[in-house]
């Protein structure tokens, strides 16, 4: 009888890591105040590297630095075209109020906030389906939050 593979054991060594414990982008839903943008695809990187503070002496004959403050900056969130998504963040755009901003996965729920800069339709060739861009100014001081919820 020919033996099966077990997977943990062929690819992960230490037994307590569990790929079921991988984030992954399966499934997850992004809210914009009330509003669940139900065909996002993709959206900008959850913070930053911190800047880097030059703190070399005159003294040093190597360049010293510090990490100083991760810049807000902006996120942008990308999803097809559609009238509902579309017409929904415009609605949160012409507030020009911050809103909350969550990705939601399961039980975890990152967050942050920011105002709704620019939501507008990208270019698009022949047979291509439209992609469409929303573009917050972050406002949280703490940036992204991670929290769990009840799924």
């Amino acid at each position: 009888m020919k033996e099966l593979l077990d997977f943990k054991t062929l690819y992960f060594p230490d037994p307590t890591l569990d790929i079921q414990d991988v984030l992954t982008s399966v499934g997850l839903h992004v809210k914009v105040g009330s509003t669940e943008v139900l065909w996002a695809h993709n959206f900008s990187d959850l913070g930053s590297t911190p800047a880097e503070l030059d703190c070399t002496p005159f003294s040093a004959t190597q360049q010293m630095t510090k990490s100083g403050v991760v810049q807000a900056g902006q996120w942008t969130l990308d999803y097809w075209f559609n009238e509902d998504d579309f017409d929904a963040l415009e609605t949160v755009k012409s507030g020009g109020n911050s809103v909350t901003i969550e990705i939601i996965k399961g039980s975890v729920k990152l967050s942050n906030s920011g105002v709704l800069a620019a939501n507008y339709l990208g270019g698009s060739g022949t047979n291509g389906v439209m992609e469409a861009h929303a573009v917050f100014n972050l406002s949280n001081p703490n940036g992204w939050a991670k929290s769990t919820v009840t799924p």
